[in-house]
C-alpha cells in the first residue's frame, strides 16, 4: 500500500513538472514573438485552392505594418509543406523583400506569388502552402491554406 501511493506521488510530481515546462515554454515562445514589430497580412489568399497538372493558382498577399515608427528589413517567406515538394509544384517567388513602412497603416499593396502545379505524386496530393512575415529574424505573423493537386 506505501509503495502505490508512493508511485502515485511520483507519478503526480512529474506530471507537474512537465505541466510546469510546457507552460513556462508557451509564455517563453510568446514573448519571442511579442518582440517583433505588428506587421500582419490584410490578405493571404488564393485564386484557386485546387488545380490540376498544368494549371497554376495566384497567392495574392497585402501587408500593413502597425506601428507609428519606420520599419525595414521586412520580407515574406514563403514554403509549402510536406518538404520534397520540389518536382511537383513551382513557386515564383520564395522571398519577397516588403518595401519600408514609413509609419503607421502603411501598406505594402497587392503582391502576387505563383503556384504552378508541374507533376502529381499521386492522383491527389494536397499540399499545405504557409506564408510568413519575418521583421529581421522575427515572426511577425503566418497564415497557411492547403491546395489540393489532381492529375
Amino acid at each position: 500500500m506505501l509503495i502505490s501511493i508512493v508511485a502515485l506521488a511520483v507519478i503526480a510530481a512529474a506530471a507537474a513538472v512537465i505541466l510546469i515546462g510546457v507552460f513556462y515554454g508557451q509564455q517563453e515562445k510568446n514573448q519571442q514573438s511579442e518582440g517583433a514589430p505588428d506587421v500582419k497580412f490584410i490578405t493571404f489568399e488564393a485564386e484557386k485552392k485546387e488545380i490540376a497538372v498544368g494549371e497554376s493558382t495566384t497567392v495574392l498577399i497585402n501587408v500593413r505594418g502597425s506601428e507609428d515608427k519606420v520599419i525595414n528589413d521586412t520580407r515574406i517567406v514563403m514554403t509549402i509543406e510536406p518538404s520534397g515538394y520540389e518536382p511537383f509544384l513551382l513557386l515564383s517567388n520564395t522571398t519577397i523583400q516588403l518595401p519600408t513602412f514609413l509609419g503607421k497603416d502603411a501598406r505594402t499593396g497587392q503582391v502576387h506569388v505563383s503556384v504552378t502545379a508541374t507533376d502529381s505524386p499521386a492522383k491527389e496530393a494536397v499540399y499545405l502552402v504557409k506564408g510568413m512575415v519575418l521583421v529581421g529574424q522575427s515572426l511577425s505573423d503566418q497564415r497557411e491554406f492547403r491546395l489540393t493537386i489532381h492529375q
